[in-house]
């Protein structure tokens, strides 16, 4: 019985070796804590240089809105001409989303890179260069479009100078609504001079037919002239004659005085127009027409709810957050090493 107890005693498990002994580690810490000291300071001293050395990158931005009804007015004035010649109503929404399709458009990026970005940055860029601007300029520059249910659209611009990033900010902005206005205008234009030459035509239609109607009554009315003079009738018939209508065919009866004064007046006069009468309707309709006022500055497109202002302080870097990442990381950096050193020193020690 004593020999069993005491082979199993013999074949109990021994503690591990190289299991963690804190209090020796916390000891090879501290002897190693001029090298973690060392290498925080190191780490430290790099993201300060960091920190304080790049260049402070600021932003700017502008939020728009749709464009309230009243600034369509003036657009939608040929709407009201409907009846005649139909023209296209632009509603607050219609108008924006034609703005912010051209602010989110590669056609005003790239005016603008070539215009502005470009030329500010060198005169004279090769493709490579180009191409490297570019994607700079794509970063530099983001279109945050309106999220749904919202209206609320934002242009952001970052750069090195603060006041350059304002300006670009707003000069963005304004070359998509100069682009939207000539879109919508271009529109107008088109649709407004379709109807005045429809209108024109149908007024020079009619004074054409209201002109050879005059030219036809002359003609009868010759006729009936020389009739009348044939059998000697100066005068309508006093009595005796049973024919009312003296039109047509039995002009002659009104009598060849009456029948020269007739033909005299048709021959002096100057205009059929008071005659038409659909005219003055027509004539109104292009008067209307005319007064349209297709001036792109008269349209709005988009309310700028805030202009982009000069910034005061940078976006990055980030100094304090910098600072405080470089302690912890080469705090961290410093322990591994401490650790490693120990590692690496401990077989020798016990040899």
């Amino acid at each position: 019985m004593t020999n069993h107890t005491h082979s199993t005693d013999q074949h109990a498990p021994l503690p591990a070796s190289d299991e963690i002994d804190l209090r020796e580690l916390a000891l090879s810490l501290w002897a190693s804590r001029l090298l973690i000291c060392a290498v925080t300071l190191a780490v430290a001293l790099a993201a300060a240089a960091y920190a304080f050395l790049s260049p402070a990158i600021y932003q700017s931005s502008v939020q728009t809105l749709p464009p309230p009804a009243s600034a369509l007015a003036n657009y939608n004035a040929g709407s009201q001409l409907q009846k005649a010649s139909p023209l296209p109503a632009l509603t607050p929404q219609i108008a924006y989303q034609t703005f912010i399709r051209h602010l989110s458009s590669d056609s005003i990026r790239m005016k603008f890179f070539d215009d502005v970005y470009l030329p500010a940055n060198t005169s004279d860029a090769s493709e490579a260069q180009r191409d490297a601007l570019w994607r700079r300029m794509t970063n530099e520059i983001v279109v945050t479009p309106p999220k749904q249910g919202m209206d609320v659209a934002s242009l952001t611009v970052e750069g090195e100078n603060p006041t350059i990033v304002a300006d670009w900010a707003n000069q963005y902005v304004q070359e998509a609504i100069t682009a939207a206005r000539e879109e919508l205008i271009g529109n107008l234009t088109s649709a407004v001079d379709v109807a005045k030459h429809v209108t024109s035509e149908q007024i020079k239609a009619l004074r054409t037919v209201a002109a050879t109607t005059r030219k036809a009554r002359e003609a009868r009315l010759d006729d009936a002239l020389k009739i009348a003079e044939s059998i000697k009738l100066e005068d309508p018939p006093q009595s005796g004659n049973l024919i009312t209508s003296y039109s047509n065919d039995n002009t002659y009866l009104r009598g060849a005085r009456a029948i020269r004064a007739e033909i005299e007046r048709l021959r002096s006069r100057d205009s059929d127009d008071p005659y038409i009468e659909e005219l003055p309707d027509l004539l109104k309709q292009e008067a209307l027409l005319s007064s349209i006022d297709t001036n792109p500055g008269s349209l709005e497109v988009a309310t700028i709810d805030r202009s982009a202002l000069v910034p005061e302080d940078p976006i990055k870097p980030k100094k304090a957050l910098i600072l405080a990442l470089g302690i912890v990381l080469g705090g961290m950096l410093g322990v591994f090493a401490a650790l490693a050193r120990a590692m690496f020193r401990g077989p020798a020690t016990r040899a």
